[in-house]
């Protein structure tokens, strides 16, 4: 593996830096492919290293993003100034709050027989359903109901969410608007401290808390959108100054950029298919890319691009990953008293109770285009 890499895009005059790293000839079942990434310190400015922010991919990605809605002049669009300034509140967010409304914390190592042993039960339930399949849809709903708490929102709770996000960001992009980035960046600071100060750290106000949740939540995944426009030019940049394949260039796609679809019951909408997240930055996908089988699929669609089957197939399987993580986090919370992980009917069993039930989580209704 080759770590310290940096390349530099440019936007609109400006050059934007990245900290990167490459494992070449990456084998991935029948394919071999050359793995580029971002180091995962380098991408969240959590709040204790937020001192640090300025120097990591973290603030790269922000300003490039800022630097493609100005050359595509947007920067007066409410949902790009959201998705910036949320972006970067996220080191100051509640990050245990935000997985309470998608988990994706990676859960506490263990010792390595039980990390082990975790693998080689996804290992065997991807092996066993290898031949499945589940679309883009089916993936985001299940998903869904694997990683988000089932949870019906009320009129008053849809008004006063509302009512926080001009609270907290309406100063802020009027400011933008003015071409002030850093007196609105200091505006949406102030307001969510301040928000913090008066409910995060007192007892009760629960719906005001959970309004917090959603917010951290919705920061994570304006974060994501912005890196995922990052790796857009990325790729093609890798692809002209490395040679990379095909197959490396679809893989990136792949692993590092949120997949939206247009919504069909409101044409101006679009909607993230792993809810917010990429493959990349979720445990889900770490787990998926520990296992042969999960190589495997990924492979087998790589070499065979134009094929349906095979990329719905590494959806099953990812799918899977998602389960065995919910069961993980259930285990580490519970603290087993046999100290013994669950089995592959354990992951098969929370899949089927999936099947059964489709009445998932749903983010509560913001400007954002995306959910």
């Amino acid at each position: 593996m080759q770590s310290n890499l940096f390349e530099t895009l440019a936007v609109g005059g400006r050059r934007f830096r990245f900290k990167l790293c490459r494992k070449p000839d990456t084998a991935l079942g029948p394919a071999t492919v050359d793995h580029w990434w971002m180091p995962v310190t380098e991408v969240y400015a959590q709040r204790q290293r937020k001192n640090q922010a300025n120097q990591g991919n973290h603030r790269a990605v922000l300003d490039f993003y800022w630097a493609c809605c100005q050359q595509e002049r947007a920067t007066n669009e409410r949902d790009a100034q959201e998705r910036f300034l949320l972006a970067g509140l996220l080191p100051m967010m509640r990050s245990d709050g935000g997985r309470r409304i998608f988990a994706d914390a990676f859960p506490a190592r263990g010792t390595q027989l039980e990390r082990s042993a975790e693998i080689e039960n996804l290992e065997l339930a991807i092996r066993s359903q290898a031949r499945q399949t589940l679309s883009w849809d089916g993936f985001r709903n299940r998903t869904r109901d694997a990683l988000t708490p089932r949870t019906e929102y009320s009129a008053d709770q849809r008004e006063q969410y509302t009512a926080f996000v001009h609270g907290l960001l309406d100063e802020a992009c009027q400011l933008l608007e003015r071409g002030d980035v850093q007196g609105a960046m200091l505006a949406a600071s102030t307001n969510w401290s301040d928000l913090i100060r008066t409910y995060g750290r007192r007892k009760g106000h629960q719906d005001i808390k959970l309004i917090l949740d959603i917010l951290s939540y919705e920061g994570r995944a304006a974060f994501h959108h912005a890196y995922s426009l990052v790796w857009s030019d990325l790729i093609p940049f890798l692809a002209a100054r490395h040679g990379i394949s095909d197959p490396t260039a679809a893989f990136l796609r792949f692993w590092h950029q949120d997949w939206i679809r247009p919504d069909q019951s409101n044409p101006n909408c679009c909607y993230s298919l792993f809810h917010g997240h990429v493959f990349a930055l979720h445990p889900c996908g770490a787990r998926f890319l520990l296992t042969p089988s999960g190589q495997r699929l990924l492979g087998n669609w790589l070499i065979e691009l134009e094929s349906n089957q095979l990329l719905e197939q590494v959806l099953h399987g990812l799918s899977l990953s998602a389960f065995e993580y919910r069961r993980i986090l259930m285990d580490r919370a519970s603290l087993r008293p046999d100290d013994q992980v669950a089995n592959v009917s354990e992951i098969e069993d929370l899949h089927a109770q999936d099947l059964q039930n489709r009445s998932g989580h749903r983010r509560l209704p913001g400007p954002r285009s995306d959910d």
